[in-house]
């Protein structure tokens, strides 16, 4: 019996010295203990130190050293130690799976190595500090740029530091990435996202394709965006990004990225860039720059105060001029929802809230017309009411068949939102919109006003496609231009929201409805963007004025023109005109007016005694057309130039090596092309007063 006990005991331990991990720890460990019991039968004096050292021994080679190292004192500190190792080498696995990183463990070479528990421990706090975006060394909230709140203790940065040395590098690899994964985040500044203009930035005018973009050189977001809402105007179509990124404004909220737009080609000042670009909801500009485009550019020269930047371009040393401030006597009334606007995120030492003044004062108005306007002060004042139906009230003619228009609303940025509920909640206050339960529904679009403010627009495209379309015949400028023969004193009056002072018919009221993100509402006013609005205003507005249209009044839609021979005589003709949009209940905005003048703009032509000119600011707009790079570029600058050609002797020919290169694939830049760019540039700065026709002489 005691040699059969001693075979037993010589088998067991044979059995355990040989014992070798084939499967998980935790299958190893079972084994090795039932081993170890089954030996302690037998010799109940083993020591921890061969039980430890013989279970090391026996792991897997991936996991031996970062127990060993560690020096376990018994069984059950190397069974947490060879755990830990396990999941961390799994996981270095997966990491190279699909091609991330190489993980292997380095040993640690300290002399001073924590305890067991601390090392669990800390172990155990730092994965809770990853799960919940926490630092992992004071434990608050992790941003780009976060500094510690309080140092931490001695004894928490000795097991921190022991954790992260003592467990693999692939651990300490995983702690690095997500630190540059939070620094790689996508931040964009709130001046990028209101719109906001401020002394350190610089703002830029580009073409892409034909149409113009306003760009925004922004040191203070960490990456270059463009708007989604200028996807459409350049047809262009986003890529899908590999996965949906987060871009962090700097007040705080989040804003999505799913896509971006490769390689975006764009024009400025006769230079070409090209950059990848995501896409968001901008709202405040269409292309935003950020340190990475920055960056790419090498060394950089700012002037802040004249607002350009000098660069080195494909081997060229490039001055880009930015758009620079008005002067003073160009502000605009800024209103104190723009202030809050820009506030949020932004330091404001001090705000002072100016109330409305008129660009025209009341002292630039000569005395005689002064009496005119306080008699008609209503005619001037906000509409308080909706306009009264008239038998031209707009109507909506669908083609037959049509089925309703039904288009979800666009996604808009937190600050776009929250402009789209403040101008429903003051159209549903005025009544100029309705809640609706239509079958029909328009998507709502903001567009940027000159000062600053938003335009409420819905994007009745879909709709148009299948209303039938009017032929009431618009005017043409020219053919007003030629009743002003003889005038000598002229008023200009703008209408307040023309379109909103036609009624709709109420049976297609339901058509107008638009889809916002917070509900469905419809007009009962004559909105912008249906497709019959300027032809059935034009006809509301020659029926008002029918009785003195040509006589000493000239209409172009909201633009009413009133000329005279004598200033006594205009002043009876402003009286009948104030009173004949009394009587119709239409109201003008006297910011926009101008009255009793011998020389005014009108339509993009300054009007005198003396003739008809062109507009100075648009002639040197021309003289300052760059060389044009492509057929798109070209189209505008003689789409410009073609509207003032009457007053260009040969025009046609002047311009016909230039319409030469508008033909499929026939965009080559010649000498002829140049010289011809150039004379018709002299010829539009150059251009004489037209003297208004005399119909009563004999032409030649």
């Amino acid at each position: 019996m005691q040699e059969f006990d001693l075979n037993v005991h010589r088998t067991k331990m044979r059995a355990l010295l040989l014992l070798k991990q084939s499967g998980s720890v935790a299958e190893y460990k079972r084994e090795f203990t039932q081993l170890v019991y089954q030996l302690l039968l037998y010799e109940p004096t083993v020591s921890d130190t061969f039980l430890v050292t013989r279970f090391i021994l026996g792991l897997k080679e991936e996991l031996r050293a970062a127990v060993d190292m560690q020096i376990p004192a018994n069984v059950s500190e190397a069974v947490s130690y060879a755990l830990i190792q396990e999941e961390i080498v799994q996981r270095a696995r997966s990491n190279r799976s699909v091609g991330n990183r190489h993980a292997f463990f380095k040993p640690d070479t300290r002399l001073n190595t924590p305890p067991a528990g601390e090392l669990w421990k800390a172990r155990q706090l730092k994965e809770y500090r990853r799960t919940n975006g926490l630092c992992f060394s004071c434990g608050e909230k992790y941003t780009p740029g976060h500094i510690c709140v309080k140092p931490p203790t001695p004894t928490a940065v000795m097991a921190m530091t022991s954790a992260a040395e003592a467990i693999l590098s692939d651990e300490i690899l995983d702690v690095v990435e997500e630190q540059e994964t939070a620094l790689q985040e996508m931040h964009l500044s709130v001046n990028a996202l209101s719109g906001a203009d401020h002394p350190r930035t610089i703002r830029l005018r580009a073409l892409i394709g034909n149409q113009v973009v306003l760009i925004l050189l922004d040191s203070g977001s960490t990456h270059s965006f463009m708007d989604s809402a200028l996807l459409p105007r350049i047809q262009v179509t986003p890529q899908p990004l590999p996965k949906e990124m987060s871009v962090t404004v700097a007040n705080g909220e989040k804003l999505v990225c799913n896509s971006e737009v490769p390689q975006l080609n764009w024009w400025i000042q006769g230079q070409t860039f090209e950059y990848d670009l995501k896409v968001i909801d901008l709202g405040g500009y269409d292309l935003i720059l950020g340190m990475d485009w920055l960056e790419a550019q090498g060394e950089m020269i700012f002037h802040w105060k004249n607002k350009w930047i000098q660069f080195n371009h494909k081997d060229n040393m490039v001055k880009l001029q930015g758009i620079t401030p008005q002067l003073t006597e160009d502000i605009k009334e800024v209103t104190l929802e723009q202030t809050l606007k820009w506030h949020k995120g932004n330091d404001v030492w001090a705000v002072a809230l100016i109330h409305p003044v008129f660009d025209k004062k009341s002292d630039n108005v000569p005395a005689p017309v002064q009496p005119l306007l306080q008699e008609f002060a209503d005619v001037f004042k906000e509409p308080t009411e909706l306009p009264p139906s008239r038998t031209l009230d707009h109507a909506v003619h669908l083609l037959p068949g049509s089925a309703p228009v039904n288009s979800k609303p666009y996604r808009y940025s937190p600050l776009q939102k929250d402009e789209i509920e403040r101008q429903v909640a003051e159209m549903l206050k005025a009544g100029t919109i309705t809640p609706s339960l239509s079958s029909f529904a328009s998507p709502v679009l903001l567009v940027k006003k000159k000062d600053g403010t938003w335009r409420f627009c819905v994007d009745y495209r879909k709709l148009n496609s299948i209303t039938v379309k009017s032929k009431f015949p618009m005017p043409v400028v020219d053919e007003l231009l030629d009743e002003l023969s003889g005038s000598k004193w002229f008023s200009k009056i703008d209408l307040r929201s023309g379109y909103h002072q036609i009624r709709m018919l109420p049976e297609d009221e339901h058509k107008t409805a638009f889809k916002t993100h917070s509900g469905h509402y419809q007009f009962r006013v004559m909105p912008f963007g249906l497709t019959n609005a300027p032809s059935i205003f034009q006809c509301i507005m020659n029926w008002i004025f029918a009785a003195y249209n040509r006589k000493f009044v000239i209409v172009f839609m909201d633009d009413i023109l009133i000329f005279s021979e004598t200033l006594e005589e205009h002043l009876e003709h402003l009286r009948i005109v104030f009173q004949t949009l009394r009587e119709h209940q239409s109201f003008a905005k006297s910011t926009k007016c101008t009255f009793a003048q011998q020389q005014l703009d009108y339509l993009g032509h300054i009007i005198s005694d003396k003739g008809v000119q062109t507009d100075p600011e648009k002639t040197l707009a021309m003289a300052q057309w760059p060389t044009p790079q492509n057929v798109t570029e070209l189209r505008g600058f003689l789409g410009l130039t073609g509207y003032y050609r009457k007053f260009v002797q040969g025009y046609g020919i002047i311009a016909k090596p230039l319409t030469q290169l508008l033909k499929k694939q026939a965009f080559i830049w010649s000498p002829e092309a140049q010289q011809a760019f150039e004379n018709l540039k002299t010829c539009m700065m150059t251009t004489p007063v037209l003297v208004l026709p005399d119909f009563e002489q004999q032409f030649c």
